[in-house]
């Protein structure tokens, strides 16, 4: 009994010599358990949050794109929506308004609209239709917050946050890319099935959630590692929103001294054609110095977005966003062409936004007669003489929010 007894004890002091060295690391492990459940289950919430905030920014009526500045729009209405679907789960409210010290931990959201709305997928439908995606670029609608004049299709809250979206450069770019390709690939199967379908759109809401998790525990060792721990979340959802191209202009010029005077919802009793002492022109415009036929022309007319799509300054070729202050070319007087008069037919009873010109320059070698836009307004055409070049309308209303510089 005693010799088995002696046996017995080195073992037992073995066991726990073991057992002294395993449990920290058994207790690290289970730490590590409880953070890696904190952050999954933190991330899982994040996500619902940022889900839930893009369905409400999809919602009839959420968002007002016919505004152009973030407070009319409406940003903080889904901002408001998703602290109140945390419901403090998250420490998100508090983080929002950290002042950025380096214990402080920070969130941020961010609220980016694309809109892609190409229409037509293809220049001669529908024989084009066979092999998809085809392109034809001249009635698309792509705009991104990348783009000059656009900055209002992103909001990042708080405002003062450092965070930056990760939809940016050549993601932002890739993103849109492929938006319009699917668009155009969609539109062109859908009419290769029923011709004449409605075109569809393909305009999306990405809401993008930032959060910096703290640890449950902060035990000294485990808060060596990503402490506090940044979560990120990203949610996509197509939005049929009141969007609107910004820049969507009738190629008329309208002498800004024939204004004074003039009385919304009365006539105007001259034409608003007028060469504005450019010889040989007839009051047309150009949104393409390089283009400056009667095909283009009617495509203008047709095509208001032409003046986002298209837009070479005739003084800049740099400047390929129109707004007041840029030089546009003019176009030749074109009497009674039969494309011209088909795309004016269209647009008779119509109310659209023409440019307003108070300069002219006469064009040197290379470089087209041109007119100085200095505002835009809102005409009822009423009918038209061709031959003579005459455009009959009323005065509707001045448009300052047309084709605005940088967002303002």
């Amino acid at each position: 009994m005693s010799v088995l007894r002696k046996k017995l004890r080195p073992e037992r002091a073995q066991g726990l010599v073991e057992m002294a060295i395993i449990t920290p690391i058994l207790i690290v492990m289970l730490i590590g358990v409880f953070e890696v459940g904190y952050a999954i289950w933190g991330y899982l919430t994040l996500l619902n949050v940022d889900r839930e905030a893009t369905r409400f920014a999809i919602r009839a009526g959420a968002l007002d794109f016919n505004e152009i500045t973030t407070a009319e729009i409406g940003y903080s209405n889904v901002i408001t929506h998703a602290l109140v679907s945390n419901a403090s789960q998250l420490k998100l409210q508090d983080h929002l308004f950290n002042a950025g010290g380096v214990n402080d931990p920070q969130a941020a959201i961010i609220i980016t609209h694309i809109v892609v709305d190409t229409k037509q997928p293809c220049a001669n439908p529908p024989a084009c239709y066979a092999t998809c995606p085809p392109d034809y670029p001249d009635d698309d609608l792509v705009l991104d917050p990348g783009m000059p004049g656009y900055s209002h299709l992103r909001y990042v809250y708080p405002s003062t946050s450092t965070v930056t979206s990760r939809l940016t450069g050549t993601v932002l770019i890739s993103k849109t890319a492929q938006l319009k390709a699917d668009n155009d690939k969609f539109n062109c199967l859908l009419n290769r099935k029923t011709n004449g379908a409605t075109w569809s759109k393909n305009s999306v809401i990405i809401v993008e959630m930032f959060y910096e998790q703290p640890q449950l525990l902060g035990f000294p060792v485990m808060s060596l590692v990503m402490n506090p721990m940044p979560l990120y979340a990203q949610t996509t959802m197509r939005i049929d929103s009141n969007d609107r191209a910004l820049c969507a202009l009738i190629p008329i010029a309208v002498n800004e001294n024939t204004l004074p005077g003039w009385v919304i919802g009365s006539p105007i009793k001259t034409d608003i054609m007028n060469d504005g002492g450019l010889p040989g022109q007839a009051g047309w415009m150009s949104w393409n110095p390089a283009k400056t036929d009667s095909t283009y022309l009617a495509a203008e007319i047709n095509e208001p977005r032409l003046a986002t799509n298209d837009f070479t300054d005739a003084a800049d070729p740099a400047d390929t966003q129109l707004n007041a202050g840029d030089w546009v070319a003019a176009l030749p007087g074109i009497n009674d062409k039969a494309q011209v008069k088909d795309a004016l037919d269209d647009i008779v009873g119509a109310t659209v936004t023409v440019p307003v010109f108070n300069n002219v320059q006469q064009g040197t070698a290379g470089n087209p007669d041109r007119y100085h836009v200095s505002q835009f307004i809102q005409v009822r055409i009423t009918d038209y003489d061709l031959p003579h070049e005459i455009i009959n309308a009323e005065f509707v209303d001045y448009a300052p929010d047309a084709c605005p510089s940088n967002g303002s």
